[in-house]
This record gives structure tokens, C-alpha cells and sequence, in this order.
């Protein structure tokens, strides 16, 4: 049931994509996603390092805070990677 007295903006202030069409998308949209995804990991992945890099001094500390960044970068990458394996591209 949807109540009628629900009012939505008729301009959003952000824009949302629902992957769960990406099946139906065309080509080029679904190369679009998946390399803004390897993007966002890449940028993930400077940011942890920069920040882990400049801020650690002491050697036993980093070589742990190294480790922890890559599993957590192991992981980030496991479901973005997953992911795309569920939705395969469309055929040309």
C-alpha cells in the first residue's frame, strides 16, 4: 500500500544507480560501472597507503598496518569483484 500523502522532491540532491538492472543495461554502461568500481578501489587503496606510509613510524607497527590495509583491500576487492561475476556483461 502507498500512502498518498507521501511527497518526494521533484530534484534529488544526489543521484543513485540500482545495480540490480545491470543485466539490462547496454554495454557500455555496464564497462562504465565496472571500471568506476576498479576506481574507487584504486583510490581506496592510495588512501590507505598514504595514510598508513606517512603516519607510522615504528617498523613492527607499520609491517601490522600494512598487512590489515591489504586485507581490507583483499576484501573491498573480493565484492566489487564478485560482484560483477554475478551480473555478466551482455553479449555483442
Amino acid at each position: 500500500m502507498v500512502d498518498p500523502r507521501i511527497i518526494t522532491p521533484r530534484v534529488g540532491k544526489y543521484y543513485s544507480v540500482n545495480e540490480s538492472n545491470f543485466g539490462r543495461w547496454n554495454r557500455g554502461m555496464q564497462t562504465a560501472v565496472r571500471a568506476l568500481n576498479l576506481g574507487l578501489l584504486a583510490a581506496l587503496k592510495a588512501l590507505l597507503l598514504t595514510y598508513v606510509l606517512t603516519t607510522i613510524t615504528d617498523t613492527s607497527t607499520l609491517v601490522l598496518s600494512l598487512n590489515i590495509v591489504f586485507l581490507l583491500l583483499y576484501l573491498a576487492s573480493m565484492l566489487l569483484t564478485y560482484s560483477a561475476l554475478r551480473r555478466p556483461a551482455k553479449a555483442i
